[in-house]
């Protein structure tokens, strides 16, 4: 008679069947300490506390705290992509036309700053335009001229030595040489600022010399009823420079600004200009012309910024659109 121990069947089988527990509780044994390396080492926030805390409460506050962040950062996913899913519209833009609109101020400067028949009339400004037409500085001289040029040249290198980063070392100056004309400029300028306003007015080109006529939307704007929506201005590098429709009188005060409801060069505004090139300073000036700003009302224009170049004897047409943005 053939014994099994107790078990009926193929023996081979038995046995197999026998050692399959202890295999499967290794695997088990195994992947519960890999999981618990896993939460012990990671370097998610929250889940290595709650599993090295000694104690089941502070475990378990561990485990709230990190599951309401998680939780929290799940929510804050899902928002952020059925949001984007929803495609919502964020800035919707209607386009509308205006029948009636502000008319631009315009100003007009002449390229030239001094009428050459007035400049003699600033003796500081005169003197400083002879000396350097004439040639007559001596760089041994020590004349006050040469001495004001050099300090301003002297002003304009360290200027640049501030403006660019070379390491930080000063660039000498024999490396770089200063622009002349820009000096005399500047120089003139600085003359300029000490002289009174009417005066430097007076050695400007003048409103009538200048203008020859004006017409806007078919009406003489030159004279007349229009002549208080001229205003003169002074301008350091053009000199004399005149508004027209600027919203504003020299005192300041409001003036009506004017209002277009048709487009084309028939409603927009003419100007014949007289440069009076024989009048050019050729000292301060190597260019001729008008410079024109077209800009709102009642703001202050900027001509040698903002500016645009006419050259004398060719007609300029200049059009402009106008368009606005509301945000709501």
């Amino acid at each position: 008679m053939f014994h099994n121990n107790g078990f009926e069947g193929d023996p081979t089988k038995s046995a197999k069947i026998m050692s399959s527990e202890p295999v499967e509780k290794t695997q088990a044994n195994s992947f519960k300490k890999l999981l618990k390396n896993f939460a012990s080492d990671t370097s998610f926030g929250g889940i290595s506390k709650a599993t090295l805390s000694d104690g089941h409460i502070r475990r378990f506050i561990w485990f709230l705290i990190s599951a309401t962040c998680y939780g929290f950062t799940i929510y804050m996913c899902y928002l952020l992509i059925m949001t984007y899913l929803e495609k919502p519209i964020k800035t919707s833009v209607d386009i509308s036309y205006e029948k009636n609109i502000d008319f631009p101020s315009v100003t007009v400067c002449n390229l030239n700053q001094f009428r050459l028949s007035k400049v003699q009339n600033l003796t500081k400004i005169e003197a400083i335009l002879r000396d350097f037409s004439n040639n007559k500085r001596n760089k041994s001289d020590g004349s006050s001229f040469e001495n004001s040029v050099e300090a301003q040249s002297k002003a304009f290198k360290e200027k640049f030595n501030n403006d660019i980063d070379d390491d930080g070392q000063n660039i000498g100056d024999g490396q770089i040489s200063v622009d002349e004309g820009k000096v005399i400029e500047e120089l003139v300028a600085i003359a300029a600022a000490a002289v009174d306003e009417d005066e430097l007015k007076n050695a400007g080109h003048q409103f009538h010399d200048m203008l020859l006529s004006c017409s806007w939307k078919g009406f003489d704007c030159k004279s007349g009823y229009f002549t208080k929506f001229w205003v003169q201005s002074w301008n350091w590098k053009f000199g004399n420079c005149f508004t027209f429709n600027p919203g504003a009188d020299e005192a300041g005060d409001s003036l009506s600004v004017f209002r277009i409801s048709k487009p084309g060069p028939n409603y927009g505004l003419s100007l014949d200009i007289n440069i009076e090139q024989n009048q050019y300073v050729p000292q301060l000036t190597d260019e001729a012309g008008a410079n024109i700003i077209i800009h709102n009302a009642r703001q202050m224009p900027f001509p040698y910024d903002e500016g645009i170049t006419v050259p004398p004897g060719f007609s300029s047409s200049i059009a402009i659109r106008k368009a606005g943005f509301t945000q709501s």
